[in-house]
């Protein structure tokens, strides 16, 4: 299966190694609807949207026909993963991952970039804080590593390709198809 002839690809991984990026990339080059679920999931002033109209949105917006989904919320990959043609499972080195990490909170914040709805991540929230995303990104790796091999394997998503990327390079060769 090429990518080019798959309408609905998930694409999931840890915190930080690049799924947003790769979504909106595919998305162009593909011409596909891209769904950012930290976007849908993440409200004002880092207010997360209530559950059941989150799952509302993702069920609406999963129910079209062609679309590119970035992330991991447990909450709705039975909604998403049986609609899907395609998971592309960015499972980079947590070295990697935490370094690629660890330098976009920085540009982030001294850019004071916006995020969805308004957020902005701070050098305090990143360093001095319990809900930091580096120390997500600890706890999270080794989580993703041992539950997605599980998860890929499961009768119910027999259907769908699954593509494991180990490195940028695999990534690129991926893009050059």
């Amino acid at each position: 299966m090429k990518l080019s002839d798959t309408d609905r690809i998930v694409i999931i991984g840890t915190t930080g190694v690049g799924k947003t990026t790769l979504g909106k990339n595919l998305s162009a080059k593909l011409n596909l609807p891209f769904i950012e679920l930290d976007g849908l999931k993440q409200g004002p002033n880092w207010v997360e949207t209530p559950d059941d109209i989150f799952i509302k949105k993702v069920d609406e917006l999963t129910s079209q026909n062609k679309w590119i989904v970035d992330g991991n919320y447990g909450i709705i990959r039975d909604i998403v993963w049986p609609r899907a043609q395609a998971i592309i499972w960015l499972d980079y080195s947590f070295v990697r991952i935490f370094f690629q990490l660890f330098m976009r909170t920085i540009r982030r914040s001294l850019k004071n970039e916006v995020l969805w709805n308004g957020n902005r991540e701070t050098l305090r929230k990143t360093f001095f804080s319990k809900s930091s995303i580096l120390l997500w990104a600890i706890t999270d790796h080794p989580r993703k590593k041992k539950i997605y091999p599980k998860l890929l394997i499961d009768e119910k998503y027999a259907h769908v390709k699954t593509i494991r990327l180990n490195t940028p390079t695999d990534l690129a060769d991926l893009l050059k198809e």
